[in-house]
């Protein structure tokens, strides 16, 4: 060998050590810090799943829980019912004055205020008249009402230790 071929050699030899170098650097490290990183995501994921199919075997076999989350939805389907049905809520409100002891003058409908894609909107204006303790009493009774309702407008007026309450009342129901 002729010492320019050693030369040659010796500059080939570098240079396929820089290559092999760079490419160690430049994608073997990235590549296993980035495989680690998925490993990683999934090793957490099947902990996760396996996590959550322990919690709903668990909850299969728990009977008061599917009996609390019946009571659950029967509770959300008052509150909000899928129909209209205001002539419910009106005995209530029968009821409620009944129980008060005060007395209603007028109940009056007012249909569909408001209609969207997901739920429709009642007023019940309704006048009603007690003393401060019988109002009171009213008032909350309509707050524990079964139903989801909201007092819009509400004027007292008082007259000769009585007082006379306007009320407008909105009500709610579902679309399915």
């Amino acid at each position: 060998m002729v010492k320019k071929d050693k030369y040659y050699l010796t500059g080939i030899l570098l240079i396929l050590g820089i290559c092999v170098t760079a490419v160690y650097i430049l994608y073997y490290i990235p590549y296993n810090a980035e495989m680690q990183n998925i490993k990683n995501v999934i090793r957490d994921d099947e902990q996760k799943l396996r996590m959550l199919k322990t919690f709903a075997v668990q909850r299969e076999k728990d009977e008061s829980f599917i009996n609390k989350m019946a009571m659950d939805n029967l509770y959300w389907e008052n509150k909000l019912p899928e129909q209209n049905d205001e002539t419910v809520f009106i005995s209530f409100l029968q009821e409620a004055a009944k129980h008060s002891g005060t007395e209603i003058s007028s109940i009056e409908p007012i249909f569909p205020l408001t209609k969207s894609s997901t739920y429709e909107e009642i007023i019940i204006k309704i006048k009603i008249e007690g003393n401060y303790f019988q109002l009171l009493a009213f008032l909350t009774q309509l707050n524990e009402a079964q139903r989801y309702n909201i007092v819009d407008k509400i004027n007292i007026i008082s007259q000769n230790n009585l007082l006379k309450a306007d009320m407008a009342i909105k009500i709610f129901s579902l679309h399915e």
